[in-house]
């Protein structure tokens, strides 16, 4: 995406409930929240629904975020418009972010393309 080139479709990748809970593992390893110890100190074992939701409660989004989901929409619909031969590649760019002063709960919540 900071290329300006979009990733493969989700709807592309098939994962089996083990490898699902595996990758989980290893995302759930890197959260620096607090987890469930037992009663040594050792992180708990848990399954993956557990993992899964404790990770829902624990997220934090910020406005980086924000910025960086509207980038990659906006970065979605350009190259869409291009694959289906709707405008050509050289004519079609991703100016920036959107920042609406009035409105502080949008802010840099949408990226602007432009059409030459």
């Amino acid at each position: 995406a900071s290329q300006g080139v979009a990733g493969g479709a989700l709807e592309d990748i098939t994962l089996s409930r083990k490898e699902y809970d595996q990758y989980l593992a290893v995302a759930y390893k890197k959260e620096t929240f607090e987890k469930p110890r037992n009663a040594i100190g050792l992180a708990k074992t848990l399954t993956g629904d557990e993992m899964e939701r404790l990770m829902l409660v624990n997220i934090v989004i910020n406005d980086g975020d924000l910025k960086v989901l509207a980038e990659n929409r906006a970065i979605a619909a350009r190259n869409w418009l291009i694959e289906n031969g709707e405008v050509p590649s050289e004519r079609i760019f991703v100016v920036g972010v959107h920042e609406d002063g009035a409105d502080e709960q949008k802010k840099g919540s949408r990226v602007e393309f432009l059409l030459k």
